[in-house]
């Protein structure tokens, strides 16, 4: 075989190694690319998770502070709106879909929250709603989250505490476009020490417990 020969059959060896790589390349590829942009699909969502949590957080310590300083709960738990009410009671997220409130309140009353169905049987009453940037600065970027919070009476076992100032239990639940909806419980009691009659109003909220129900 000619030395021209030699070299034609070698080139052609070479454009068929060639021609195998870009195959072998062109689908491994095929296979990354996807799996990118799962993970930062799951990224994105981890990170609207995340900000729904803090803001439901948020909205319940807004609310035992806007609680702490009244002397009774009776007001609020008979239908006195908060500080934080705006409009009337639905929210319009960014992609048009509504929250009615009111339809929140029934089902939270019927089913509770969550997969354990926390809260379910209380006599939930929508007490406050709004904006997340209503109550706090954020920084730039973060959801637009609306926020929303329940009141409910709830007796306890440890009578002398309830006695003493009551207790209550709390739902604060943050909502965002699409799959954007987390949501908190807990516990309050306020406890009165013992004071002078003068002053015998004043006390102090005590979280006893909170959860994630959703």
């Amino acid at each position: 075989m000619s030395r021209a020969g030699r070299f034609a059959g070698a080139d052609g060896i070479a454009l068929v190694v060639t021609l195998m790589a870009s195959v072998v390349l062109l689908g491994v590829v095929a296979v990354l690319v996807p799996l990118a942009t799962t993970e930062v699909t799951i990224a994105a969502h981890h990170r609207r998770a995340v900000e729904g949590l803090h803001a439901a957080e948020a909205a319940l310590a807004w609310t035992v502070g806007e609680l702490a300083p009244a002397p009774a709960w009776r007001a609020a738990l008979a239908g006195r709106r908060s500080g934080m009410w705006v409009g009337a009671p639905e929210f319009r997220l960014a992609d048009g879909s509504r929250v009615l409130l009111d339809e929140r309140t029934a089902a939270l009353r019927r089913d509770g929250a969550g997969p354990g169905r926390a809260g379910r049987g209380l006599p939930w009453s929508l007490f406050a709603h709004g904006t997340l940037d209503g109550l706090m600065p954020l920084p730039a970027g973060y959801g637009e989250w609306r926020v929303a919070v329940w009141l409910a009476s709830e007796p306890r076992p440890d009578g002398d505490a309830a006695a003493a100032g009551g207790a209550l239990a709390v739902h604060a639940a943050a909502f965002d476009s699409g799959l954007g909806h987390r949501a908190v419980q807990a516990d309050l009691v306020r406890l009165v020490p013992p004071l002078p009659a003068e002053d015998a109003a004043t006390g102090f909220v005590q979280v006893l417990s909170w959860r994630i129900v959703r």
